[in-house]
């Protein structure tokens, strides 16, 4: 009796009137300017939350396990996209969406007794949601997408749909669930705006000692006008091993941030045996090496501008050859001179 008494008073949903406790709401059609079909999906910065659509439950019977489908939240650089995704043999019939913080819910009447703290007494007046959509014919999948400005850095998202069964036309209310934030009825889930990565220019800078020189691009003798690290290596004292930090975006001689990786080897004299390696969250999208003999081209500035010399990375001995994490074997002898440059992507502090 209670179960279905839950879901006669669920059902009152579809009505153009509804009563939640003491409050009537009217239901018009929803036009919401922010609120659409997304027709290619969105490339996601970090790691999008993927919550299942679970039947409400009923407080003292068991928690329901049966999903039926998803809704995914997940962020670019500019917009925020939540995406219901309903399991096949069902449809989406009507879409009820809240994004935001769980002071501005409260305050605009969109739930009570919510015990976000654990109590699990109250319930959310989905028919007072701002985002609705009724899709005509009924969808399988639905995107929604707000502006990432409009939006504080974390929200909650209650995300409810009825559905509907294609053959039998049955009727279900589900919501997306995560493994905390139980609610009677229906299920909300958290969500922080996920950093978005770019890619910048990266240099290797070794120190002093064990048969290595570093020489800063700025300085003397070489004046360059761009940033960066060459290596005099000299192998006359013995195999010179090196570990020497990536620095990323690094407009000066000294280390202006962490390393976001590190560039690895060994020099006996007849073979150069290189790597890329860049730390957990970096790939490696470019990479540039300069290899000269000191006999020849010791230095890698290459063309005169502005009254110096620049180090065109793009014109250096062995360009886009490296994997990451993967070594070479370049054979050179005697003093050489060697410069790691590429191009590193991530999240950069």
């Amino acid at each position: 009796m209670k179960k279905s008494l839950l879901q006669l008073a669920i059902l009152l949903l579809a009505v153009p009137v509804l009563f939640v406790g003491c409050k009537k709401a009217e239901l018009t059609d929803v036009t919401l300017p922010n609120t659409n079909i997304t027709k290619e999906a969105p490339v996601y910065c970090g790691t999008p939350t993927v919550a299942n659509l679970f039947e409400d439950f009923i407080m003292g019977e068991p928690l329901p396990t049966t999903s039926f489908g998803t809704v995914t939240v997940g962020n670019d650089a500019a917009k925020l996209y939540v995406t219901y995704d309903i399991t096949p043999g069902w449809e989406l019939k009507h879409a009820f969406l809240y994004v935001g913080t769980e002071a501005d819910l409260i305050a605009r009447g969109y739930g009570e007794n919510l015990g976000f703290n654990g109590d699990f007494t109250g319930e959310f007046h989905i028919a007072l949601f701002p985002h609705q959509y009724f899709p005509e014919p009924y969808v399988q999948s639905y995107s929604s997408e707000f502006l990432k400005d409009s939006l504080p850095n974390c929200v909650i998202v209650v995300a409810f749909t009825e559905i509907v069964n294609s053959s039998t036309l049955e009727h279900k209310y589900v919501s997306a669930k995560v493994t905390t934030g139980l609610k009677h009825y229906g299920y909300y889930l958290n969500y922080c705006m996920q950093q978005c990565g770019s890619c910048e220019t990266v240099y290797a800078r070794g120190d002093n000692g064990g048969g290595v020189t570093r020489y800063c691009f700025y300085n003397a003798p070489l004046n360059l006008n761009n940033w960066g690290w060459t290596h005099k290596l000299d192998p006359a004292g013995g195999p010179i091993s090196f570990s020497w930090p990536i620095y990323a975006g690094n407009p000066s001689c000294d280390p202006m941030n962490e390393p976001v990786g590190y560039f690895t080897g060994t020099y006996d004299g007849s073979i150069l045996h290189v790597m890329y390696d860049l730390a957990e969250g970096y790939t490696l999208d470019e990479t540039h090496l300069w290899v000269g003999q000191a006999s020849t081209n010791a230095h890698p500035y290459l063309y005169w501008k502005n009254g110096k010399y620049v180090a065109a990375p793009g014109k250096y001995t062995y360009n886009n050859v490296f994997e990451e994490g993967v070594y070479k074997d370049i054979p050179v002898s005697g003093i050489i001179f060697v410069a790691a440059h590429g191009v590193a992507c991530g999240v950069f502090e």
